[in-house]
């Protein structure tokens, strides 16, 4: 009989953000000799995905103010304030670029109330080049432009 001793432990490269799991197994016959050592390692080596490690970087101070006063457009149900916090034009998942009248008499539909609650309740995640607020199966995504954080689409959290 083969009794598996083993031990799992986690490296970290203190230099990039991949992680390593390296698993290693001594198998001993049934008690008479140790037929061999053998070193079984695993490296399940993942490339961080940028929104893998995201968690740990920091949302930039601008980001917060702008999110204190998108969450209170999205309290108070503030058509226009969202509007006005929305990178226009806006590309519709209709394959559209909406101007600011086309895009306007949609905001009720794309921030509908159960969306303004779910996305009051979520912590944003800050990405290489944006912030990321993940609802159900979407992703919130909000970009700087010209110096402003500003709403700019909505992707499929897959």
């Amino acid at each position: 009989m083969v009794a598996p001793r083993g031990r799992l432990q986690e490296l970290k490269s203190p230099a990039s953000a991949n992680s390593c799991m390296i698993i290693e197994y001594a198998c001993v016959d049934s008690g008479e000799q140790e037929l061999r050592s053998i070193l079984l390692t695993i490296a399940v080596c993942a490339v961080t995905i940028s929104s893998a490690g995201a968690a740990d970087k920091p949302l930039d101070k601008d980001f917060l103010t702008f999110w204190t006063s998108f969450k209170a457009a999205l309290q108070k149900n503030d058509k226009a304030a969202l509007v006005s916090m929305t990178k226009l034009p806006y590309y519709s998942q209709n394959d559209k670029w909406l101007n600011q009248a086309q895009f306007t008499p949609l905001v009720g539909k794309i921030f509908t109330a159960p969306v303004r609650k779910c996305l009051l309740k979520q912590k944003p995640i800050a990405d290489k080049d944006s912030v990321m607020v993940f609802c159900n199966d979407d992703i919130y995504i909000f970009v700087k432009d010209k110096g402003k954080y500003k709403f700019s689409e909505i992707g499929v959290n897959d």
